[in-house]
């Protein structure tokens, strides 16, 4: 796994300095948004024990992993765009992140975003996901519109040339 990249969840740092250490058990999330990004960094990288791991006990089910696997193989997650954030810091024992996680459907080759509003609990000084509000949107992506990717090229000279 090369740990040299920009981390998936836009902060702009490399994985290494970022996500890494936590995804490895060598620092733990500090706030809810922390987390958050985490854990879209944890979906684009296929880290599915993460995911299962930083889900609150009271909010797993059984079929928790098979889920999470069956969404990694069909969505390759792109960006995430933070809206809001309610609590969730260091001093808190909740929290709320508002994002927009966008997507490209591995299936019908379709980009789409889903619009959360996730809920968060700190336990024993360690940020858990609980649950959250979900809006799926399917985005029509035209030639000359900017690429959802962030690149600053136009679609059809980034993603849309693939």
């Amino acid at each position: 796994m090369d740990t040299d990249t920009l981390c998936p969840c836009g902060t702009l740092k490399d994985y290494s300095n970022c996500c890494g250490p936590i995804h490895n058990g060598i620092a733990k999330a500090e706030s809810a948004e922390q987390l958050m990004r985490s854990r879209f960094s944890a979906f684009s990288r296929e880290n599915v024990e993460y995911l299962v791991d930083t889900t609150h006990h009271n909010y797993k089910n059984s079929n928790d992993k098979a889920e999470i696997e069956k969404s990694i193989m069909r969505f390759k997650w792109l960006r995430l765009d933070i809206h809001d954030k309610k609590a969730g810091t260091s001093e808190d024992r909740q929290g709320i992140v508002e994002f927009t996680a966008h997507f490209v459907d591995t299936l019908t080759g379709q980009t789409g975003s889903v619009r959360e509003r996730s809920n968060f609990l700190k336990v024993k000084d360690r940020w858990y996901y609980t649950d959250g509000e979900t809006r799926r949107q399917q985005e029509k992506v035209r030639r000359n519109d900017p690429c959802w990717c962030g690149s600053g090229k136009k679609f059809k000279r980034c993603h849309g040339a693939q």
